[in-house]
């Protein structure tokens, strides 16, 4: 259902040409506005997601402290390591923090050996 919806406008059931046409009406500072406030009221806050990756590790390094969410898999012949653990050949790991929270600590992998594909976001 769509805004200021009439079965008969240009005989369709939703309007998409008039609820195209009323939100350009507004002004994109004022739609942020409204869409922030919609967010506050239900408990949600605007924070954009910087996904970084694949990054082709073939040596030790870290997903950062700030980090949302974490994907690793070991596309190499050899283990990968990964947060301690090992992570065997063609297996893959996903890790997500909740409703937009941070891991709160660095994951550690090391790719020496093979090739583990790293993807995150902050």
């Amino acid at each position: 259902m769509g805004l200021g919806n009439a079965p008969t406008y240009g005989n369709k059931a939703s309007n998409g040409e008039l609820d195209r046409r009323l939100l350009q009406l507004l002004d994109p500072a004022a739609t942020n506005t409204i869409l922030t406030a919609i967010l506050a009221a239900l408990g949600g806050a605007v924070v954009p997601e910087t996904p970084f990756g694949p990054i082709r590790a073939t040596v030790a390094g870290t997903v950062p402290v700030k980090a949302r969410s974490a994907s690793f898999y070991n596309a190499g012949t050899a283990d990968a390591t990964v947060n301690g653990g090992t992570l065997k050949q063609g297996e893959q790991i996903t890790w997500s923090a909740q409703s937009g929270a941070t891991f709160g600590v660095a994951i550690a992998y090391d790719g020496t050996g093979t090739t583990l594909v790293v993807n995150y976001t902050t």
